[in-house]
């Protein structure tokens, strides 16, 4: 029998997920009251609490900090050592969400009256700018301050310059986008789930480069990640199938069944393990790092511009439907 690690420990409620930058297996959770813990993929508890005294409405770790977005029109910060408050950003509107960039110098803050605002932590300078629809995601790149990504609940996802101030580019999605659709890496690419396919773009330029298409999967795409290391794409459906490809070939290297029913929310992924958040205040953890490549499996090539997945001839493929296996896939519960 499969040996599940379900635990009640924050009170309910919204929870927010960052990872520790410093550590490549760690992540905070932060509930609404300012209460953070911090995890590991290998460990699910850290006996260190850490109450921030303040309600969070968004949460962020990075470089030893701490950012909170309170309901004060204020972003504080606090040393995650000494857990004393750095600095404290105000501004004119009430905050929805905001983000910093990789290299702690710029926050970029969404407001509830369709408007960013963008301050400069070094200069203090700040610069806003009005968007045609309420932003429901908004990203900096990990690597190129530059671009600011956003998403507009008219599931527009558009391409901001913080140095030209304006915008770069603007795409119009013809179905439902959400965050968890998009996938950004330290390169020059970027990657769109739209329903059961994913669109590859390349940075500066924007054009598509390659499609992997789920063409007979009728479920939507509910979440995509590409691991840090660049060698897996994972694709989650609605129906909680995991679909796995090697990033360099695009062969199928496995498929997974998760059994579960709740909405995936949110996720994060490391080299060989990704977590995913559900709306029952559960966070599931697969270690991708069992799975072994299939070897002569070299269908496609990335040089087509479209990859085709077809589950009728990838019928030998090990799909693993045990989700008891505890070294595979583990749960546990806020």
């Amino acid at each position: 029998m499969a040996s599940f690690a379900n635990r009640q420990i924050f009170d309910g409620g919204k929870v927010f997920i960052s990872e520790n930058n410093d550590c490549s297996e760690e992540f905070y959770v932060c509930d609404e009251k300012g209460l953070v813990k911090k995890f590991s993929y290998f460990e699910e508890f850290f006996p260190k609490e850490i109450y921030l005294d303040t309600i969070c409405i968004s949460f962020m770790y990075l470089n030893n900090i701490f950012y909170v977005a309170n309901d004060e029109k204020q972003v504080l910060t606090w040393d995650s050592t000494s857990l004393e408050i750095n600095d404290i950003f105000d501004f004119n509107w009430h905050i929805s969400m905001f983000d910093v960039s990789q290299d702690s110098k710029l926050i970029s803050v969404n407001h509830l009256i369709n408007q960013i605002s963008i301050f400069n932590i070094e200069t203090k300078s700040l610069f806003a700018f009005q968007t045609l629809c309420p932003i429901v995601y908004q990203k900096f790149h990990p690597k190129k301050a530059e671009f600011l990504f956003l998403i507009e609940d008219s599931n527009a996802f558009s391409i901001f310059s913080t140095l030209k101030l304006y915008m770069l580019k603007r795409f119009t999605i013809i179905d439902y986008l959400e965050p968890k659709h998009i996938w950004l890496n330290t390169g020059n690419m970027f990657g769109m789930a739209i329903k059961n396919q994913i669109d590859f773009y390349e940075n500066v330029i924007w054009q598509k480069k390659f499609t992997i298409d789920l063409k007979n999967d009728n479920s939507p795409i509910e979440i995509l990640f590409v691991s840090k290391n660049d060698m897996f794409v994972i694709v989650v459906t609605r129906e909680k199938k995991v679909h796995i490809f090697n990033f360099i070939s695009f062969d199928v290297i496995h498929r997974i069944d998760l059994k579960r029913k709740s909405k995936i929310l949110s996720g994060l992924v490391f080299d060989n393990r990704f977590l995913l958040s559900y709306d029952d205040g559960s966070i599931q953890k697969i270690n991708t790092s069992l799975i072994s490549p299939i070897p002569n499996r070299n269908e496609y090539s990335k040089q087509l511009l479209t990859k085709f997945f077809d589950e009728d001839k990838d019928e030998n493929i090990p799909i693993n439907t045990n989700c008891s296996n505890k070294d595979l896939i583990k749960n546990f519960k806020f």
